[in-house]
């Protein structure tokens, strides 16, 4: 199978591979053993693919028709489907497990119950909701930029280009990393730029992901105005430093996992956070 979606687990090394349409394949990737492999409505395109904090489930979504269904990691068997959502682009998992959140187009978040598949409430002009992993704050994406707090506290980041292309939380911080733009990051209790990263003209980061043991933000650059190898880079959350851990070449897809602490790539190999080693997971 040609690997073109990933998704990662957050608390275990177990990992989601989509192919260009369709098939779905579930690995432990620690110990390269497939666990399940089953046929879904997957379509390419947007983060379309996702995969439970635990590994046990799996919801995949179609852009076109079909809608979102979620499917029991194990065995592959279908638990149930959302065919009235149309124009899917992103899923994205609550901080406790319980919901996934499921953006219809660029106007309409679904917060939706993994049990059952019913919806417990909308949130009207946003398409994405980000959890933070320490369960203190969560980040609204749409007509807004709004980061919640636990506390009661928010603030709302100004947009400085047209695009956000992820979020990641650290402990007390928040990065944010838009499209031909920087890499913010911003204090959860001020709201305020702590630390900035701007990569050269015609780069930007991919993908974010918060590395709590170096109290650093990673990113996956890709210099999309000319193309080329996409370049792995740690970036400190209070200087904005930034040095390369690796170079890891041209991979379709992505995905940053922490137990495994390594970067997935649809190559089939993992580039360890560490040292930049690669290793094979499947």
């Amino acid at each position: 199978m040609e690997i073109r979606n990933i998704a990662a687990a957050r608390d275990v090394p177990i990992v989601a591979v989509g192919a260009w349409k369709y098939e779905v394949e579930v690995w432990n990737a620690k110990s390269a053993t497939k666990i399940s492999s089953f046929p879904t409505q997957l379509e390419p395109g947007g983060q379309r693919l996702a995969i439970s904090h635990d590994g046990t489930r799996v919801a995949a979504a179609a852009f076109e028709k079909n809608g979102l269904s979620m499917f029991d990691g194990e065995s592959g068997h279908l638990a149930w489907t959302r065919s009235d959502l149309q124009q899917i682009q992103k899923l994205t998992w609550s901080h406790d497990g319980g919901r996934i959140y499921c953006g219809v187009g660029n106007e309409l978040l679904h917060c939706i119950d993994i049990t059952s598949g019913a919806t417990l409430e909308t949130i009207e002009a946003v398409s994405t909701r980000i959890d933070s992993p320490f369960g203190n704050a969560y980040l609204l994406d749409g007509e807004q930029l709004h980061v919640q707090l636990k506390s009661g506290k928010s603030f709302s980041p100004r947009r400085e280009t047209f695009a956000v292309l992820d979020a990641a939380f650290g402990v007390d911080t928040v990065a944010i990393a838009e499209s031909g733009g920087s890499v913010r990051i911003l204090s959860l209790d001020s709201g305020r730029d702590v630390a900035r990263y701007t990569p050269e003209n015609g780069v930007h980061a991919l993908q974010l992901a918060y590395y709590a043991k170096r109290n650093a933000y990673l990113a996956l650059l890709w210099p999309y105005q000319h193309g080329g190898s996409k370049r792995l880079v740690k970036i400190d959350s209070t200087s904005g430093r930034v040095s390369t851990i690796a170079v890891v070449g041209q991979p379709a897809e992505t995905g940053f996992s922490t137990p495994l602490g390594a970067l997935v790539c649809s190559t089939g190999e993992l580039v360890e956070l560490e040292s930049g080693r690669r290793r094979s997971f499947r």
